[in-house]
């Protein structure tokens, strides 16, 4: 009940427990999508091609490329929504949240588009049932960081995991 008309570019916000969690970004909305993933994953020929196929687009996660950025924001013009893992790689802490990102928050604020929280529960078990949760969406705010935490609390809640520590991804300890 919380999705909006297919033709809604959104940016989905999910956390990222294991391999199984991008596809179910897809899978689980019934959007055309495009990803971000790290560029590292196009080392190996197979999964470079397979993730391409999927619809992810390779980033320096350390300097991403202007141009990349321009495709997705291209993209989302075209009507197709941004999946992207609030922590940006996966979160091995058991039943908690690691710290976030701001880069969805600053796409939504760039493209003007809503902000969809969807949370994962036992994509990192073996077995057992695997649960997705969509949120309802976020609006966003000039203030990226503000909006990381708005997207980070509905995660929580939607996942019941803890926020393991309020501190964005690239703040020192």
């Amino acid at each position: 009940e919380n999705l909006p008309p297919e033709d809604t570019a959104m940016v989905i916000v999910g956390n990222h427990k294991s391999f199984y969690d991008p596809p179910l970004f897809q899978t689980s909305t019934n959007r055309k999508m495009v990803y971000f993933a790290k560029q590292e994953l196009w080392h190996n020929w197979l999964l470079g091609r397979i993730l391409t196929w999927l619809g992810a687009v390779p980033i320096n996660r350390d300097k991403p490329e202007k141009s990349r950025i321009k495709f997705l924001i291209h993209m989302m013009k075209q009507g197709w929504s941004l999946g992207m893992s609030i922590e940006g790689t996966r979160c091995r802490l058991k039943k908690k949240l690691g710290r976030p990102n701001v880069g969805p928050a600053y796409f939504a604020r760039l493209t003007k588009a809503p902000i969809l929280p969807i949370g994962f529960v036992n994509t990192d078990q073996r077995f057992g049932p695997v649960i997705v949760r969509i949120g309802k969406l976020i609006q966003p705010k000039d203030d990226v960081v503000a909006t990381t935490w708005e997207i980070m609390d509905a995660l929580s809640e939607l996942t019941g995991y803890e926020i393991a520590e309020r501190k964005l991804a690239n703040e020192k300890d």
